[in-house]
């Protein structure tokens, strides 16, 4: 099935590494989603494939703009998912660490419904229910909870 992964940690993304696509933070301008939502580019002019995995591609985060929660909270990050939604099969929004700010809570409740990735031996169990708790007030259905070992 065809994967969008969408790096929607405007303020310290790191996907592009992960997946060896090295220039694509580092490009001229906000070339990313941070680009896209500021209307700069098409994120079909944006989006990479990932060379070991051939389903999946990357929508990267590009450059950190000055305002990356006033560009989360547009409407265009929503017209932006529906575009996607259209052309992918699955679409996941990789946000920043919850303990980081409301960018991942707000980014969960535009998407609908939310993966909670904790740390063994790093996140708190007290810390992961409250974040459980907070996304079902805001009306965010909990898809599960992953413990990583990294």
């Amino acid at each position: 099935r065809r994967t969008l992964l969408v790096d929607a940690d405007l303020r310290r993304p790191r996907l592009h590494q992960v997946f060896g696509l090295v220039g694509a933070s580092a490009r001229a301008g906000p070339a990313g989603l941070g680009g896209v939502l500021a209307g700069l580019h098409r994120a079909a002019d944006v989006i990479q494939p990932v060379a070991e995995l051939p389903s999946l591609e990357l929508l990267p985060s590009g450059g950190a703009p000055p305002n990356p929660q006033d560009l989360l909270q547009r409407t265009a990050f929503a017209l932006l998912l529906q575009e996607l939604l259209a052309r992918f099969d699955h679409v996941v929004v990789d946000t920043p660490a919850a303990r980081h700010g409301a960018d991942s809570r707000l980014l969960a409740a535009k998407c609908g419904a939310a993966l909670v990735v904790g740390r063994q031996h790093g996140s708190r169990m007290r810390g992961l229910q409250d974040l459980l708790a907070g996304l079902t007030r805001s009306g965010t259905r909990c898809a599960g909870v992953l413990m990583n070992r990294h």
